[in-house]
């Protein structure tokens, strides 16, 4: 389905969804990456106490412990936060990538609409096409 909720049955029009959606993985792909580059080494923990959070630091490699973030320093926290974040959106966009760059690969060249158009002259005098609006209405049948 398309943004206004229609179902998308041509098939050039499926393909340049799926390329759409591919050019759009990878934008905020880059921008994740620029953004976990310039983000402070560590992870976050947040811990519940009273009636809001702690939070605290762990650098891998560096201080085996935990360290405390004071709340003067909750920038240095949400920097954290948002690396996390960033990194699982890079992960869930490279895996949805990965599967639409596969799709448009096996997509095929000579397409189930344009076979009809395709054939000789003398053929296509011998075979009544596929009515495209039946299959359409079909469709659209079983997705409402």
């Amino acid at each position: 389905m398309n943004k206004q909720g229609r179902i998308i049955s041509d098939p050039q029009e499926i393909k340049k969804a799926m390329a759409g959606r591919l050019e759009y993985l990878e934008e905020i792909s880059r921008m994740c990456s620029n953004s976990i580059k310039r983000a402070p080494q560590g992870s976050l923990r947040a811990y519940r106490h009273g009636g809001g959070f702690q939070y605290a630091m762990q650098v891998k490699g560096g201080n085996p412990g935990i360290t405390y973030i004071p709340k003067g320093r909750r920038d240095h926290a949400a920097a954290l936060a948002r690396k996390e974040y960033d990194q699982k959106l890079l992960n869930s966009a490279a895996a949805e990538g990965k599967i639409l760059k596969k799709a448009l690969s096996l997509y095929p060249n000579l397409l189930v609409g344009d076979i009809y158009d395709s054939l000789p002259e003398g053929k296509r005098a011998l075979v009544q096409p596929l009515d495209v609006r039946l299959v359409k209405k079909m469709i659209e049948k079983y997705y409402s």
